[in-house]
């Protein structure tokens, strides 16, 4: 059987995918391409003509059934871009999601100005906020502290394939403790976290795919706030620090400002909007 061109197959990848219930299936399909083809994601409408063989074919044959069963497509092929950047992602971590990409902008905007500065991210995951920060601004201290040993292992191997794993701390432990402990915490001016901020109800209700990542990273418990609680009333203690961005829930925004202006009464706090419209990010700078 001759190989058939990306075009085709493409159309062939996208309508499995449409079938198995994915809402982007014509980006997961261009995903699949660049996965087995090697191409940049953005090259792959570029390269219609391109032939793929009938091994290539079987192997995508295998993923998209996995897919039906509503596994998330990063997981099956192993990785994710984040800023235009390649992230290692397994089920130890959440899967980097552009709304995510939001947050790590508006700390690169900061920074800009604060080139320096000594940045943590707290509840690093894959590492995709501290290692962009470290990649787009290499002259920044960057921390990353993370509760789960398996997720800091996958943000190591991120570390290095980036090659940013020098001017990176990874730290095990809960919120700021271990940047306490190591003596970092009061030289922080700048602070970045998407904390776990789904309510126990949210996600009884939740899309199956996201069964798949890992509950503690996302859920928060009953209310949705019980991280991001303890999490700005440690910031508040922090003297240097001039720089805050949080990710937060869809319907989260005048919670999360009270609890911000509570606890950093001279501060300037906004909500920021997501590409759908709904509340995502608590940024503060200190005036």
């Amino acid at each position: 059987m001759s190989p058939l061109p990306l075009d085709k197959t493409l159309r062939r990848w996208e309508a499995a995918l449409r079938s198995a219930g994915s809402d982007e299936a014509q980006t997961e399909a261009r995903l699949l391409a660049a996965h087995f083809t090697g191409l940049p994601l953005g090259d792959v409408p570029l390269s219609l003509d391109r032939p793929l063989d009938d091994d290539v074919l079987a192997a995508a044959d295998a993923i998209l059934a996995d897919r039906a069963r509503h596994v998330p497509l990063p997981y099956l092929l192993g990785d994710a871009w984040f800023l235009g950047l390649r992230f290692r992602v397994d089920p130890r971590v959440l899967i980097p999601r552009p709304e995510t990409e939001l947050l790590a902008e508006a700390a690169i905007a900061w920074l800009r100005t604060n080139p320096k500065a000594a940045v943590a991210d707290i509840g690093t995951g894959s590492g995709c906020l501290a290692l962009s920060i470290a990649h787009f601004r290499p002259a920044c201290r960057v921390y990353a502290t993370d509760l789960s040993d398996d997720a800091l292992a996958l943000a190591r191997e991120n570390a290095a394939d980036l090659g940013v794993a020098d001017r990176v701390t990874l730290l095990q432990g809960d919120l700021l403790g271990p940047l306490r402990a190591e003596g970092i915490a009061d030289s922080l001016e700048a602070v970045i976290s998407n904390p776990p901020y789904v309510t126990e109800a949210e996600y009884a209700d939740a899309q199956p795919e996201l069964l798949h990542e890992p509950r503690g990273a996302l859920v928060a418990g009953p209310t949705g706030f019980e991280v991001m609680d303890r999490l700005v009333a440690e910031l508040a203690t922090l003297p240097n620090l001039r720089f805050v961005g949080l990710e937060i829930g869809a319907t989260q925004g005048p919670s999360a400002l009270l609890l911000a202006r509570e606890n950093l009464p001279d501060w300037r706090f906004e909500v920021r909007g997501d590409y759908a419209g709904h509340d995502r990010l608590l940024i503060g700078t200190r005036p």
